[in-house]
């Protein structure tokens, strides 16, 4: 099931109490989620889907926080804050940078 069809199906329920999903109809609006993936991937790819984000948008923030985790070394990104996310940007930053020399240098050569 695509995540557009699950927006769909959560977006037909009425509002008002009485009218919202649930637990049942919460797991098929948020279709299956590997078991295996750390905790805070998982309640993020339903907080996502449950929210009707396209599936590229749940790709790409889920790849974010994923790198961010690799970088921290640690399944859990919570507790880690202002320094870790610091140096986290700081090495994309350093990696785009060199990105662009690399590309600046081709483009000469190629010219």
């Amino acid at each position: 099931m695509t995540l557009s069809r699950i927006a769909k199906q959560e977006r037909a329920f009425p509002s008002g109490a009485e009218g919202r999903p649930g637990i049942r109809d919460e797991r098929k609006l948020i279709g299956v989620i590997d078991p295996e993936e750390p905790h805070v991937l998982q309640q993020m790819r339903k907080d996502l889907r449950l929210r009707g984000l396209v599936l590229e948008t749940e790709r790409a923030y889920v790849g974010w926080v994923e790198r961010f985790m690799r970088h921290c070394g640690s399944d859990d990104p919570r507790p880690f804050g202002e320094e870790q996310i610091r140096s986290f940007l700081t090495g994309l930053a350093a990696g785009w940078h060199c990105w662009l020399v690399q590309q600046c240098v081709w483009s000469v050569n190629t010219k």
